[in-house]
């Protein structure tokens, strides 16, 4: 039994057992060996535990495996998995993604080079199992100099696979205040840079992402999107600060990408396989008013028209340009989107 193992592998799961069985085949295969596996179920249908545990009961590898009585979404799932870790860095894997070839070898060495005590996040790239693709959310130059506010790093964070947490910080900051929101991650990177650790970044490729799960569905609108509520999330990571003019700073920027980048890239992809009607209806409830009515956080008065401008101007874009020149237009949307961090930018520590 390793007494406290340096990584915990972070896996909230929910059916797919054939793909649960290849992470954890993915994960066994590595030759870094002082880990653990800590797997929380969220009330799985599927004979998905009872294949995990027989695989790993053979493999060598310490684990923990818990379930849930009645289902239990994505923010708790991954919630209850980072409480059963005991490594010094939890890393994250979606039940359906895959850790490269010695991959863990690679990020243990990284650590050893350019980590520091200030690290609370770290983040690395990823691509796809058929190794077709491969995204660069992190540019190569960042490697061990670089850290981030959450408004220059959270959309780094919407694919959860292959980031790392500092296990001791994140288990004092368990909340159910954003269940719902789907991005659990952005809310614990948030409370640690408010804290005054950083957000570090690495171009180790260390995940095979499986693409097999993005259809384009409409969801109800009828029905909170998940979304919605990022910045909800990422408020609530950022709420103690002690600079509460420099958390709405950083909340006003969120939102801004979120009306720019995130909601129009969605109501493109909407676009292209259902009814326009059906799409614009979806689309109206992700209004600067709708998704800033849960929060705390009161903003200037020309922030909120800067909110309104980004949201019709980026509306207007979407759905009167015809989806040929738009689908001509994505690889532009893409490269401007995923603008590169730069400098170095760090909250100051709370005392």
């Amino acid at each position: 039994m390793i007494e406290r193992p340096f990584f915990s592998i972070i896996i909230p799961q929910y059916n797919r057992a054939d793909k649960l069985l290849r992470l954890l085949e993915s994960i066994c295969a590595q030759h870094f060996r002082d880990i653990e596996i800590c797997i929380s179920d969220g009330g799985s249908t599927d004979d998905s535990i009872r294949r995990a545990r027989d695989f790993l009961s053979s493999s060598g590898v310490t684990f923990t495996l818990r379930q849930t009585s009645s289902r239990a979404f994505y923010d708790e799932n991954i919630r209850n998995a980072f409480s059963l870790a005991r490594g010094k860095y939890s890393l994250v894997m979606g039940n359906d993604d895959i850790l490269l070839p010695d991959s863990l070898s690679m990020l243990y060495s990284w650590i050893e080079k350019n980590g520091r005590p200030d690290m609370g996040v770290l983040v690395t790239n990823f691509k796809n199992i058929d190794g077709t693709e491969c995204t660069m959310r992190v540019g190569t130059v960042m490697d061990g100099r670089s850290v981030a506010n959450i408004s220059q790093c959270f959309r780094r964070l919407s694919f959860v696979s292959g980031i790392l947490f500092l296990t001791s910080h994140v288990q004092g900051q368990h909340t159910d205040l954003v269940d719902g929101s789907e991005m659990y991650q952005m809310y614990l990177a948030s409370r640690l840079l408010a804290d005054g650790y950083s957000c570090y970044f690495s171009s180790i490729v260390l995940v095979g992402k499986d693409n097999g799960d993005l259809a384009p569905i409409l969801p109800s609108p009828c029905k909170t999107l998940p979304m919605s509520l990022i910045p909800l999330a990422i408020e609530e990571g950022l709420i103690e600060l002690a600079d509460r003019g420099w958390a709405r700073r950083e909340l006003s920027s969120v939102l801004l990408q979120l009306l720019m980048f995130i909601y129009p890239y969605w109501a493109y992809v909407w676009k292209l396989q259902h009814p326009f009607v059906s799409v614009l209806r979806l689309y109206l409830t992700l209004n600067p008013k709708s998704i800033t009515r849960k929060l705390r956080t009161k903003f200037r008065l020309n922030a909120i028209i800067g909110f309104w401008v980004v949201y019709i101007g980026f509306s207007i874009l979407v759905f009167l340009t015809p989806k040929t020149v738009l689908t001509m237009l994505l690889p532009l949307a893409h490269r401007l989107a995923k603008f590169r961090t730069r400098g170095l930018v760090i909250y100051n520590k709370q005392q």
